[in-house]
């Protein structure tokens, strides 16, 4: 149905407490650069209104409406606590709302999340390819005319190895684009509409089979998280543009450098190509290994392994183009016009629970970082009366399987001795803390003795035996892996201890051309995909608690959470702190955190001493 000036009331009375579906179309992807909203839409199941906000050519005044006085027509309605709204990728809408004065009160259902919630591994969880799986049909009419018609430009963002192609859906005829977007509104509503009920259909057959409590906790938790991670991304993170711009200055001129020695020690002209380094590699007489498949190879982790000249040219000039590139002029393209980044943090960007960011990708920011301009440096504090606060879990997963599997001989270690998890392992098994830890870090994400024979020094040999004696010395979390893979390879999933379900489905194995569950890497789900839910809950419990006080939540990044603590304000942290370590509700070892702060820059950061 198109909303006109004439019927705009009627509508708007019409939207009574109940479940809603709303999507928004936009003149582009950046809500936070400029980008607007041009048509909104919103659906109950019976009918799609179609809100217009753009004045096409040849189109009667009377269909376009003011935008600024619909959507304050319409905040009641967003509003109401007890409306339910289904959205696809919720935190885009929210943020092209909120900037026309609009925030959601009720509970905010994001058919992405929600997708990957009930059925962890699929490839894609698009709104085409969830609405397909229960029998519905996304338009493709939108999408065939900006093609045909070529209403798209392409993008390229620093430090990204693909241009993007950014469509135009402003400049699809108004007649197109209405069908279209009223379509997206009701497959929208159905999905969400399914997707509730199947959640309520899986939660009762796990509680049923004694697997889990109620998903509907879990449920909560995640619908929480959309919107934490809403005022997070709203808020964004300070950087400091004069450094990003000298640092990524310096970084090019060092990557010209290591091209140009290159280039004097091989007589080749330098390219990041396998060809041409394997031309080069031989012509200087120096040794590059090949693929199973024969062909030469030159990644990052066997160019580790190499001294020669030529390969440090080839690590230099990476490692000098990737801070110049993915860091810091990323950092400065995705700055807005208050020096401030928003990232793009997808709570269902992996199968396992745990987040990923885009836009930039804040978690793979370098923590080690001794270098002239340190990447964390680039984030500062929004003003001298401001701090950054990091409050990060310590050894958490580790912390969290000794729990669950109720290794007390470790734990007892760790609680009346005052030894940290790996020392403790150590002294459990009779070995050096490097030897433990490297074993605690295999264990929870995958490897065999090779990798740990090359992690502790050994020989293939002594690697197979210091394993055997770790689930020798460990008897509970042997017993609790064995446990998780049997059912990961039985039952063909795992339930964590939040009630999220891990599937592990039958795919080909290209090493045997069978089939494989890949049970092996259940442990390693288990214990992610448990932190991150006790992440997740504690991003809900530090937003809540400031809601009502001037500091704020800025990141996210694995076990960490960054604040901006107000001078005012410096009193909360250990209230913060208790917080995120009683997210998990422990058995035998609790979760515990270390502080630090700056005034300066993430990267300047100390421990800081709480009082009390």
């Amino acid at each position: 149905m198109l909303v006109t000036r004439k019927n705009l009331r009627g509508v708007i009375e019409a939207l009574e407490t109940g479940t809603y579906a709303v999507d928004c179309e936009t003149t582009g992807l950046r809500a936070y650069h400029g980008d607007r909203l041009f048509s909104l839409i919103i659906c109950n199941g019976a009918t799609s209104w179609y809100f217009n906000f753009q004045q096409y050519k040849d189109l009667a005044p009377e269909w376009t409406l003011d935008r600024e006085e619909t959507c304050i027509k319409l905040r009641p309605f967003f509003q109401n606590p007890a409306n339910i709204y289904y959205m696809q990728n919720a935190k885009f809408d929210m943020s092209m709302l909120y900037k026309e004065g609009v925030e959601f009160a009720g509970r905010i259902y994001d058919t992405e999340v929600m997708g990957r919630l009930l059925y962890n591994r699929n490839m894609t969880y698009s709104l085409g390819a969830m609405v397909k799986q229960i029998g519905l049909e996304k338009s493709s009419e939108v999408d065939d005319y900006i093609a045909k018609h070529k209403l798209f430009s392409w993008v390229e963002a620093p430090g990204k190895a693909k241009r993007a192609k950014w469509p135009h859906f402003d400049k699809v005829p108004f007649s197109i684009m209405s069908r279209y977007g009223e379509t997206d509104g009701r497959i929208t509503w159905e999905l969400g509409e399914h997707q509730r009920r199947e959640l309520g259909v899986l939660s009762l057959a796990l509680t049923s089979s004694g697997e889990t409590r109620p998903l509907g906790g879990l449920v909560a938790t995640e619908t929480g998280v959309t919107k934490t991670c809403f005022v997070m991304e709203r808020q964004g993170i300070k950087v400091d543009r004069d450094y990003c711009q000298r640092a990524y200055e310096h970084g090019t001129r060092c990557a010209q450098e290591a091209q140009g020695e290159f280039s004097r020690l091989s007589g080749f002209h330098f390219q990041d190509s396998r060809l041409l380094l394997a031309k080069a590699f031989t012509a200087a007489g120096e040794k590059f290994p090949l693929t199973e498949k024969g062909n030469p190879s030159f990644t990052d982790e066997v160019l580790e392994r190499f001294t020669t000249p030529l390969a440090k040219c080839l690590r230099d000039y990476r490692t000098a183009s990737k801070r110049a590139n993915t860091y810091f002029a990323n950092f400065l393209y995705f700055a807005d016009a208050n020096d401030r980044i928003h990232p793009n943090m997808r709570q269902a960007g992996t199968d396992t629970g745990r987040f990923s960011y885009s836009d930039p990708n804040l978690q793979n920011v370098p923590t080690e970082d001794k270098s002239e301009f340190p990447v964390r440096r680039a984030f500062i504090p929004s003003g001298s009366d401001w701090t950054l606060v990091s409050i990060d879990f310590e050894q958490m997963e580790y912390r969290l399987l000794l729990d669950y599997a109720g290794e007390m001989g470790v734990i007892r270690k760790i609680l009346d001795d005052g030894l940290d998890v790996h020392q403790a392992t150590a002294n459990k098994m009779g070995v050096g803390r490097q030897a433990a830890k490297t074993l605690n870090f295999l264990l929870l994400y995958g490897g065999g003795a090779q990798k740990l024979a090359d992690g502790v020094g050994v020989t293939l040999e002594q690697a197979k035996k210091l394993k055997d004696l770790y689930f020798e010395s460990l008897p509970e979390v042997s017993r609790k892996t064995r446990e998780l893979t049997s059912k990961a390879n039985t039952r063909g999933h795992i339930v964590n201890w939040a009630g999220r379900v891990c599937y592990f489905p039958w795919i080909p194995d290209a090493r045997t051309g069978g089939q494989d569950r890949f049970a092996y890497r259940a442990a390693n789900h288990f214990i992610q995909g448990g932190c991150a839910d006790v992440v997740k809950i504690a991003m809900n419990r530090c937003r809540a608690y400031l809601s009502t006080r001037k500091s704020r939540l800025l990141l996210q990044v694995h076990d960490e959470l960054v604040f901006e603590i107000h001078d005012s304000e410096m009193g909360i942290i250990p209230d913060l702190k208790v917080r995120m370590e009683t997210a998990y509700p422990h058995r035998h070892l609790p979760l515990t955190c270390s502080v630090e702060a700056s005034k300066l820059s993430w990267a300047d950061q100390e421990p800081l001493v709480l009082k009390g």
